[in-house]
């Protein structure tokens, strides 16, 4: 099989209704979305039981149907398709796509997911009726950890390998650029001073204790600046990384 293979799975649009009328039976199957408000029917087709051998073939016929005229209109949700043999990528909405192992696909499968953004990453979630979001993360993760952290900052990552546990410091560290940002660099802003030179500061916070590191520079000297607050908060993130992974290893062995 060639990778990535066809698209497949996923929720069609619309529904098929079993009509009695007279004795006769017939399945309506319609396609129908929202449109500014109004509901807008898109196709439309009856499937007549006495043309077939009985009524599961006609309504077999019906759901071939509606799955395969809700691709061709585009409006099947949470398409999926293989990206090698053990890793699946799904579509959502905002024309984004997660990816996970495919051995939990019958488990997602069972819900409609979107992406969303939270705290400047976005991540795959399912609305419940009467109950709490679900997060992707979580089911995959199989709810092992309070908090869960992706490895590689990517929040549509939720292979098993990019899921670990994580403190809230951890994920704090791990947390991407927030959208107010002036620098655009994590952890480090500026200020004008009345001097006219500017303050750069870079800061991390780890387990309550907040480490800065400052240095009030001219115009000329801000994109060094800069370039020193970044590379000393990636060190500090990376060094406080390693140790609480090291430390965790370290629990796993003991017990």
């Amino acid at each position: 099989m060639a990778y990535p293979g066809p698209w497949f799975g996923g929720h069609h649009a619309g529904g098929i209704k079993l009509i009695t009328h007279k004795g006769n039976r017939r399945f309506q199957a319609r396609i129908a979305i929202r449109r500014d408000g109004v509901r807008v029917q898109l196709a439309y087709r009856t499937f007549y039981v006495a043309d077939y051998r009985d009524v599961d073939e006609a309504r077999y016929d019906a759901e071939m149907w509606l799955t395969n005229e809700s691709i061709s209109l585009s409006c099947t949700k949470n398409l999926c398709r293989y990206l090698n043999e053990t890793l699946i990528e799904m579509q959502l909405t905002r024309e984004k796509t997660t990816t996970f192992d495919a051995d939990v696909l019958e488990r997602l499968s069972s819900h409609i997911w979107c992406a969303v953004d939270t705290n400047g990453s976005q991540y795959a979630l399912s609305n419940v009726p009467n109950s709490a979001s679900l997060r992707m993360h979580r089911i995959v993760s199989e709810n092992r950890w309070p908090v869960v952290d992706h490895v590689d900052q990517n929040g549509l990552n939720n292979q098993r390998s990019n899921l670990r546990d994580g403190t809230n410091s951890v994920n704090q560290l791990n947390f991407r650029i927030q959208k107010g940002s002036k620098t655009g660099i994590k952890g480090v802003r500026v200020r004008k001073c009345t001097n006219g030179k500017t303050k750069v500061t870079a800061a991390i916070r780890f387990k309550g204790v907040c480490t800065t590191r400052s240095a009030t520079v001219t115009t000329e000297e801000m994109d060094m600046a800069l370039e020193d607050a970044s590379k000393w908060v990636k060190k500090r993130r990376s060094e406080l990384l390693h140790d609480t992974d090291t430390v965790k290893k370290q629990k796993t062995s003991v017990k």
